[in-house]
């Protein structure tokens, strides 16, 4: 059964972790969760965000908490957690290394398995299909200059976190994000930071 927690922004309201709560079993606090710190290239686990990912995963009751960097880390050491949080970013830097690596075989394997994967922002971007959205609107951001642009695919879904708070910045973001819908002929979810897609096995539930 696939259960996947898709975020803008992580675990960031009441209605969000009780949606997370609905993937862990009651007895969860000896659970084993890994956070994937490779999207931030400069600091790391060093970065905020990731300090405070972390912290919130001790505040509501988890004690086993660690960060995995599948650039330079062993990917097998994956295989050990329950719970693997996919961290934001940047997702062109994050997609590259977990296929270079072959995490993202891994990790489709233990999402198989019944393992719990949640993606803020770019982690989300590389649960699903391919980037090809981020490097049709953010070019630029294509560092690498990769042209398979494939992802994970544990989910057919494309994901544009923080839609909301970047209109705000950009005010022709909507209508590139319906080229780009036009051009590819498919759909993107639009998520603000209060909102994320839970995905039990066949169902999916937009939260927020």
């Amino acid at each position: 059964m696939r259960k996947l927690l898709l975020t803008a922004y992580g675990l960031c309201s009441e209605e969000i972790r009780s949606a997370f709560f609905k993937l862990v079993p009651k007895d969860f606090k000896d659970l084993n969760i890994g956070i994937i710190s490779t999207s931030q290239p400069k600091l790391k686990e060093k970065h905020p965000q990731m300090i405070s990912v972390k912290n919130t995963f001790h505040e509501i009751g988890f004690k086993n908490v660690e960060f995995i960097d599948i650039e330079f880390e062993n990917i097998l050491k994956l295989k050990k957690y329950d719970v693997i949080f996919l961290n934001g970013g940047y997702p062109f830097y994050l997609i590259y290394h977990l296929k270079k690596s072959g995490a993202d075989i891994i990790i489709n394997e233990l999402i198989n398995d019944g393992k719990i994967v949640v993606g803020l922002s770019a982690g989300s971007i590389a649960l699903g299909p391919d980037n090809e959205m981020c490097n049709y609107i953010y070019p630029e951001d294509n560092t690498f200059g990769v042209t398979d642009l494939s992802a994970l695919s544990a989910i057919d879904i494309r994901i544009y976190p923080h839609y909301k708070e970047h209109c705000g910045i950009n005010p022709n973001l909507e209508k590139r994000i319906l080229e780009f819908e036009l051009k590819y002929n498919c759909k993107v979810t639009r998520l603000n930071n209060n909102q994320a897609i839970l995905v039990l096995d066949d169902t999916v539930e937009k939260i927020g």
